[in-house]
């Protein structure tokens, strides 16, 4: 049975010690722990094989903390970034100071895929933290707890916020549509508190909408209108297409 939590801060095992522990966990992937705490453990050069662990299928880490070790080189952070492509479980994970100027760039194409339909609605929706603690408000999106719906919310807000184009749903695979068609029918019924709490696609009151679900990392400003508005207006276009 897996450790609920396995703190080891404070127990100087240095990189000789973190490789054999992920290793053994390698070894029996179900027995790693959910919290792993490695707090002042004199980790300073095997930071990326925690990055084969978070692509084995069967582990089950929801947080990891690696502060106060050494700092961490950018490739070595962008390493990790990549483990996380189809991982599921992992939500947040709490690193050195890292020494790259582009991190957050690379976390984007991550969180929010937007090369096409199916790539946005396969990002990762499971990581709220990433990172030495600068602000990550990307992230916020992936904390709503149904990741069908932060799944969906990225694909319609990418697609369809501006010029809602039906015939785009054609691109999509049929899980995919299935669970927009769902996503959709929901209507009125879906508001932005149910998605955030927040007004992902409000403008700053001055002119300037530059800030939306993205804000100035590229990602689009929804013109005042909210989500869920969007999506109840052209549920007649969209049921029409489905129905043809």
């Amino acid at each position: 049975r897996p450790f609920e939590k396995l703190d080891l801060s404070f127990i100087p095992f240095g990189d000789a010690g973190f490789s054999e522990l992920v290793e053994a966990f390698l070894d029996c992937p179900k027995a790693t722990p959910k919290y792993l705490l490695l707090r002042y453990c004199r980790i300073y050069n095997s930071y990326w094989k925690i990055s084969r662990l978070l692509q084995c299928p069967d582990c089950s880490l929801v947080r990891i903390d690696l502060r106060n070790n050494s700092r961490l080189q950018s490739d070595t952070a962008e390493k990790i970034l990549d483990s996380l492509q189809n991982n599921s479980t992992l939500k947040e994970i709490y690193l050195p100071e890292i020494r790259s100027n582009n991190l957050w760039e690379k976390l984007v194409p991550l969180i929010f895929n937007t090369t096409s339909i199916t790539a946005t609605y396969a990002s990762n929706h499971s990581l709220v933290y990433f990172g030495d603690g600068k602000s990550q408000p990307l992230l916020v999106v992936n904390k709503h707890p149904d990741k069908k719906v932060v799944a969906a919310f990225k694909v319609i807000d990418h697609y369809f916020a501006h010029n809602f184009n039906v015939r785009l749903f054609e691109k999509m695979g049929a899980p995919i549509l299935a669970e927009m068609i769902a996503f959709v029918n929901q209507g009125f019924e879906i508001r932005d508190k149910d998605i955030l709490g927040v007004r992902m696609n409000s403008s700053s009151g001055n002119g300037d909408s530059s800030s939306g679900l993205c804000g100035e990392h590229g990602c689009r400003e929804n013109n005042n209108l909210t989500i869920n508005y969007i999506i109840a207006r052209n549920i007649p276009a969209l049921l029409g297409f489905i129905n043809h």
